[in-house]
C-alpha cells in the first residue's frame, strides 16, 4: 500500500466512525424523548454507561453513582482498623494475655522507660499500614472514575 491509500483509509475510516457515533447521538436523543413520554426515571435510562472495575478487592464495579457507597465502605474500614489497633488489641494483649509476652514486659526487661510500652510498635505498624493501603487505593478509585468521566465524549452521552 503507498502512502497516500493509507491517508484516504484512516480519512474514510474516520468519517464512518464520526458517522457511526452521530447516529449513536440522535439515537440517544430519541431515547430521552421516548422516556420522556413514558414517564421512565433517568437512573433507568442511564443503566448502560460504563462500570469501571474496583482496585479494591471484593468491591463490585464502580460507577459515580456508587462512588458514596464506596466512600462508606472505605472510611468504616479505616474506622475498623483504627478501633481494632487503637483499642482491641491492646485489650486483648493485655487483659486476657493473648499474644504471648506483652508489650510493657518486654520494655521493662530491656530496662527502657515504661512511657514506651503504651503503644505496640507492631500493632501500630500494621494499622498505620493497611490505613494507608486503603486510602491510596481509594485515591486511586476517585481518581481513575473522574478520568473516565472526563473522558467520555459528548456522542457517548446523547
Amino acid at each position: 500500500m503507498e502512502l497516500q491509500e493509507i491517508r484516504d483509509n484512516i480519512r474514510s475510516r474516520r468519517n464512518k466512525v464520526f458517522l457511526q457515533m452521530e447516529e449513536v447521538r440522535r439515537l440517544r436523543i430519541q431515547q430521552r424523548i421516548k422516556s420522556a413520554e413514558l414517564g421512565i426515571l433517568k437512573e433507568e435510562r442511564e443503566i448502560e454507561l460504563p462500570n469501571f472495575p474496583s482496585f479494591i478487592p471484593f468491591l463490585p464495579p464502580l460507577t459515580s453513582a456508587n462512588l458514596k457507597v464506596y466512600y462508606a465502605t472505605c472510611y468504616s474500614l479505616i474506622a475498623g482498623i483504627i478501633l481494632f489497633g487503637g483499642l482491641i488489641a491492646p485489650t486483648l494483649e493485655l487483659k486476657l494475655g493473648l499474644g504471648g509476652t506483652t508489650y510493657a514486659d518486654f520494655i521493662s526487661s530491656m530496662h527502657l522507660p515504661m512511657q514506651l510500652s503504651q503503644v505496640d510498635p507492631i500493632v501500630a505498624s500494621f494499622s498505620g499500614g493497611a490505613v494507608g493501603v486503603i486510602s491510596a487505593l481509594m485515591v486511586v478509585e476517585i481518581n481513575n472514575v473522574k478520568q473516565q468521566e472526563h473522558k467520555r465524549c459528548k456522542y457517548c452521552l446523547g
